[in-house]
């Protein structure tokens, strides 16, 4: 009979949660000062520029983070750093030059001009959060849980300090989105303490290995990259037909909404897909398959997140109007509507990862393409039949909850054992 240790699994969650969870606390105590400070319409600035970073953000790398925990010589672990960080510098000029293009056109198309001279941000942004991830997952590869969970809360803190001291200065959407972009720095120094470790290492990467990991690991950039790009531009595209469809004050609601309830179950679904990860290479490499993991991750996700939930369903209205203003009792409205697809992603987004153990990227690109059409599908049908925000959000909201509930079944087949 086939055994699994759980235990060390169990502590590298407690371990990152931990960390996680101080770090989302501290943005969401002070909500109820920022709600104060900034406008919804701000909030909505703040929206569409984190929907570029997040899709350019998301192939910065070309995915070859993932594969940073895979190789057994050190030297090719930090050949793919160094990969990674060459491929962000090149997306960020790309970026670069699409904006100075288009940009002030994006801009006036959402109806925010106003965005069109933050975007010359956009590409260094970009790049910092590349460098972040990357220096997540280096840290991953040593077990390094506990610098990875003291980087979040690095992060979080500039990110708050910032929100709040330039705020109080100077009114505007600036200190959101300045607040945003340092923190990834603040969290990307935190975490290159690992790499003093390992200093002899790094000055044998030569340029061929760079190249070599580059050929060995291209299942990553071919299948991962265009799989998270089409997540990434659906899950954004809300953002932007939000402010095209309705208005950018209807888009700071909804906004915060997923700042609210997102960023923690981003963070925390991200720290257990961190630890999962390991474990499933272990049982991948021990046992051929990762299905105990597997059950005994989601059993764990399913029992945590149920009654978090179904309080934030019933009380989200008068939570959200108590804490941050009247006026934002809107954006309880829409929290209360999309939680079932927040509950859903809680569950079913850490362990996602599984398809990069098993170099199953295809299966879950196919359900990524699935998941933009079913996107533009609604964006569609909202757009011809004039429905309200409302009306549109339970439709965005029941169909994907269904939608990440067969990735689900998907992902289960992927971690079974092969006969």
């Amino acid at each position: 009979m086939k055994v699994v240790e759980l235990s060390s699994f169990t502590r590298n969650i407690l371990t990152l949660v931990s960390g996680t969870v101080l770090a989302q606390a501290l943005p969401i105590m002070v909500s109820p000062i920022l709600t104060r400070i900034y406008s919804p319409e701000e909030f909505g600035i703040l929206a569409l520029y984190m929907a570029v970073i997040s899709v350019f953000s998301s192939i910065a790398t070309a995915r070859y983070e993932l594969a940073v925990i895979l190789p057994k010589k050190e030297s090719d672990s930090l050949a793919i750093v160094i990969l990674c960080l060459l491929v962000s510098i090149f997306i960020g000029l790309v970026l670069f030059v699409l904006i100075l293009i288009w940009g002030a056109d994006f801009s006036k198309a959402v109806g925010n001009p106003e965005l069109s001279n933050w975007l010359y941000w956009a590409p260094l942004t970009v790049v910092l959060v590349a460098v972040y991830n990357t220096l997540r997952y280096y840290n991953n590869r040593f077990d390094n849980f506990k610098n990875v969970a003291s980087s979040a809360v690095w992060k979080s803190l500039v990110m708050t300090l910032v929100n709040l001291v330039y705020g109080l200065v100077k009114k505007g959407a600036a200190g959101l989105i300045i607040g945003f972009s340092l923190s990834f720095l603040a969290g990307s120094v935190n975490l290159s303490r690992t790499l003093k470790k390992v200093s002899k290492d790094l000055k044998a990467v030569t340029r061929g290995r760079v190249k070599a990991m580059a050929m060995r690991y291209s299942e990553f950039p071919k299948f991962s990259a265009p799989s998270i790009l089409t997540n990434v531009i659906a899950m954004n595209a809300n953002n932007v037909f939000t402010s095209f469809m309705f208005n950018v004050k209807t888009l700071g609601f909804y906004s915060f909404c997923n700042q609210i309830l997102g960023a923690p179950v981003s963070v925390i679904s991200q720290s257990v897909s961190q630890a999962f990860l390991n474990e499933a290479k272990k049982s991948k490499e021990s046992y051929g398959d990762a299905q105990a993991i597997f059950k005994a991750t989601v059993k764990k996700l399913f029992l945590i997140s149920t009654p978090i939930f179904l309080l934030v369903f019933f009380f989200s209205e008068l939570l959200f109007a108590f804490f941050f203003g009247e006026e934002w009792s809107v954006a309880g409205t829409y929290a209360r509507i999309l939680t079932p697809l927040f509950w859903a992603r809680f569950i079913v987004v850490p362990v996602s990862i599984a398809t990069s153990v098993f170099e199953q990227e295809r299966q879950i690109f196919i359900w990524q393409i699935g998941f933009l059409i079913i996107s533009l599908a609604l964006f569609g049908i909202t757009f011809s039949l004039k429905l309200e925000v409302l009306t549109f959000l339970k439709l965005y909201s029941l169909v994907l909850t269904i939608h990440y509930f067969i990735l689900l079944w998907v992902l289960n087949k992927v971690v079974r054992p092969k006969f």
